[in-house]
């Protein structure tokens, strides 16, 4: 993988990889390739949702924050958060379960921001929700790693991670270690460490520190760039380099929407 210069230009038909979307690729190759290679769409459900609209708190919190050095008030941003949640019912194919309140999750929104704010209190950010890009060079089909960042600090990557459970940093390592790079390549300097705000729905907020591995992932990256290209150039079959993982803990149908579908479910396929 090389780094191409701003002069130089990618085609517009290539494919951009997104950080957050690494660690798909790394539990299950066949859902990142129906996804961003088919375009097959992720359909939102209530609890993404939920964690979109705490997003949009902490960034009204963290973006005043950088610009009077004071974050505004606790209710402030959780309006924001409210509004965000409710905007996003409305104008996206939300997935509703029966067992589902809105109303419910609407709460959680309002505790998680509330439960959030002490640890915002300590957080020095640099920049908040701040798009980056690399453009790559010598791959037909892939051309640049673009992501937006949640938060960086002198020196660090920040990440927010709402879960139903506390998060597993190195389930993260990849994803992290991609924004590390990009902010690194944009001149925010050197990215010596991450860590993630992980907000446990509506009971707790953990700070925890996650290891970066920037050579590593530059690695994956290359992996996953020239499987996409052994795909769209017609050298390999789909079924056989972006196989399945039946065997993984969120191959289940209350966590992919391809479950029903899918040719490796059980452990049959091509």
């Amino acid at each position: 993988m090389s780094i191409v210069s701003s002069s130089q230009t990618v085609s517009s038909e290539t494919l951009t990889i997104r950080p957050s979307s690494i660690s798909t690729w790394l539990n299950c190759p066949w859902k990142w390739y129906k996804h961003h290679i088919e375009g097959v769409p992720s359909i939102p459900n209530v609890k993404m949702t939920a964690g979109t609209a705490t997003h949009k708190g902490a960034e009204v919190g963290y973006t005043e924050k950088i610009k009077t050095g004071e974050l505004p008030p606790v209710s402030v941003m959780q309006d924001a958060a409210v509004e965000e949640f409710q905007k996003k019912l409305k104008e996206e194919d939300v997935i509703v379960e029966a067992d589902e309140d809105p109303g419910k999750y609407e709460k959680i929104v309002v505790e998680n921001i509330s439960l959030y704010q002490p640890v915002m209190e300590e957080t020095r950010p640099k920049a908040v929700e701040k798009k980056y890009r690399i453009e790559f060079s010598g791959y037909e089909f892939v051309g640049a790693l673009e992501g937006t960042a949640d938060i960086i600090e002198d020196g660090g990557i920040v990440d927010i991670k709402t879960t139903l459970r506390k998060a597993v940093p190195s389930r993260y390592i990849p994803q992290l270690s991609a924004y590390a790079m990009l902010a690194e390549e944009a001149g925010e300097g050197k990215m010596d460490r991450a860590t993630i705000h992980n907000i446990v729905n509506g009971k707790a907020v953990y700070s925890l520190p996650a290891e970066l591995a920037k050579a590593q992932t530059r690695y994956l990256l290359d992996i996953l760039a020239r499987s996409v290209d052994d795909v769209l150039s017609g050298r390999s079959l789909p079924e056989i380099v972006f196989r399945g993982t039946p065997s993984s803990n969120l191959c289940d149908r209350r966590y992919c929407k391809l479950y029903d579908t899918c040719p490796f479910v059980k452990g049959v396929g091509p």
